[in-house]
């Protein structure tokens, strides 16, 4: 009830009206449900949740072919049917670029007009990675879902293995955001992703069940 589209026009209650610039039309007999306002680096945003009654939901798809995904460091992830998704290491390519970016910013007055074009510009390339890092995700999820209809993923506890020396890489694969895009792509396409505990996944084979330490 807090917020109305007009063409381009949005207009939220006790706030007023404001112009937008639609990432696509609306489409006919959806109605607006909830909308979010978000301010980035480079301008605000806004999200727009619409329903539709008539619109079913998704139903489950049977099981014909299942797959298991291991994420590394190495490689981004590796299947059971042996396909290699190479890692991009998004912010270890840009982290030269951003120290230069940061040591400017360390360089101004603090709260000056040139510390915060600065300050913009390092919130912009911090988001630009993110940018990169989360399309990645959602190409490989979308490859995966459309292949298989049971996928299996281990069940990691990334914010531990954050606290070890290899945190910046792991938090550069960003392991639990690509697990989460993973399930939300599966629901809407019916199907499933199980995760499982990872204690001794990599010691077991695969064929025989045996465990087989590397």
């Amino acid at each position: 009830a807090g917020a109305h589209l007009e063409g381009e026009t949005l207009r939220l209650s006790k706030i007023g009206s404001m112009p937008v610039v639609l990432h696509r039309p609306l489409p006919e007999g959806f109605v607006p449900k909830t909308c979010t306002v978000v301010r980035k680096a480079d301008g605000w945003y806004v999200c727009i949740s619409l329903e539709d009654k008539s619109v079913p939901s998704p139903e489950p798809v049977p099981i014909k072919k299942a797959v298991g995904i291991d994420v590394g460091l190495d490689r981004f992830l590796t299947t059971s049917d042996g396909e290699v998704v190479p890692i991009p290491r998004y912010y270890r390519r840009a982290q030269k670029h951003l120290a230069r970016q940061q040591r400017q910013l360390s360089r101004k007055v603090k709260g000056s007009a040139n510390w915060k074009r600065q300050a913009t510009k390092v919130a912009c390339l911090q988001l630009h990675v993110a940018r990169q890092r989360k399309a990645f995700h959602y190409q490989v999820a979308h490859w995966l879902v459309g292949q298989y209809d049971l996928l299996v993923v281990e069940d990691l506890n990334v914010r531990g293995l954050a606290r070890t020396r290899l945190a910046k890489s792991i938090l550069d694969a960003a392991w639990g955001r690509f697990l989460d895009i993973l399930t939300a792509v599966a629901v809407k396409r019916g199907k499933q992703v199980l995760r499982v505990d990872p204690r001794g996944t990599s010691q077991n084979c695969c064929v025989c069940e045996e465990r087989v330490p590397k």
